[in-house]
């Protein structure tokens, strides 16, 4: 893993001075070149797991995209209940290191299930036509309903759906405004929640709004 390369890097620029630690883990290192059945199945998984350290680190900033943020919550559930099944071969493991990394393996916590599961995984995975992640965020947090467990999240969710109301009525001034029944938001580009109004009705137009783009037939 990409994690383990740069602890490996550690351990390289900073050797152990003791002797019995030293001895300690050349048996750890002896054994896993054996594969033990006990790590066996957490070793192969291990390969496969995006880079966790990293990926912690954009979470804690607040830098985590809702695919990674799905990607690292399942990657922890499934470690947890590979070591669940490791901690029951630890005793057929030679090395005391090895055994002591095994039974100290945190397993699956259900808070973790529960978190990623109230998420809309289709929409945190969601890509666009290029194949590149592009999370459905109107549709990312159709879960968290209870309060007391989400207060957080819960509280966002009323913060979004109190600012969508205010842009319906908005949208609703606007039609009565105008004299435009169907008239609707519109999405051009990365710009977003604008109103496209004919070119013959311009006249009703407030001075007051700004005018992002035209063509021939509305503006």
């Amino acid at each position: 893993t990409a994690f383990g390369a740069r602890l490996l890097r550690h351990w390289v620029t900073h050797p152990l001075l003791h002797k019995d630690r030293i001895a300690d883990r050349h048996d750890a290192v002896e054994e896993l070149m054996e594969d033990p059945p006990a790590i066996e199945a957490i070793a192969k998984h291990l390969k496969t797991v995006p880079d966790l350290e990293r990926a912690l680190t954009r979470l804690h900033y607040s830098k985590c995209t809702p695919n990674e943020l799905v990607a690292v919550l399942r990657a922890f559930i499934k470690v947890g209940e590979l070591a669940k099944d490791a901690k029951k071969e630890a005793d057929s493991l030679r090395s005391s290191l090895l055994g002591w990394l095994v039974r100290g393996m945190p397993e699956p916590s259900s808070k973790l299930e529960g978190f990623l599961y109230e998420m809309d995984l289709k929409a945190a995975c969601a890509n666009n036509h290029n194949g590149k992640p592009d999370p459905d965020t109107r549709n990312l947090l159709k879960g968290y309903q209870i309060k007391s467990q989400y207060p957080s999240i819960y509280a966002v969710k009323e913060q979004v759906t109190d600012v969508q109301q205010r842009l319906q009525e908005h949208l609703s001034d606007c039609r009565r405004l105008l004299g435009m029944r169907d008239l609707e938001y519109k999405t051009v580009l990365t710009s977003s929640l604008l109103l496209e109004v004919p070119n013959a009705n311009q006249n009703k137009v407030p001075k007051s709004w700004l005018k992002i783009n035209g063509t021939k037939q509305a503006s």
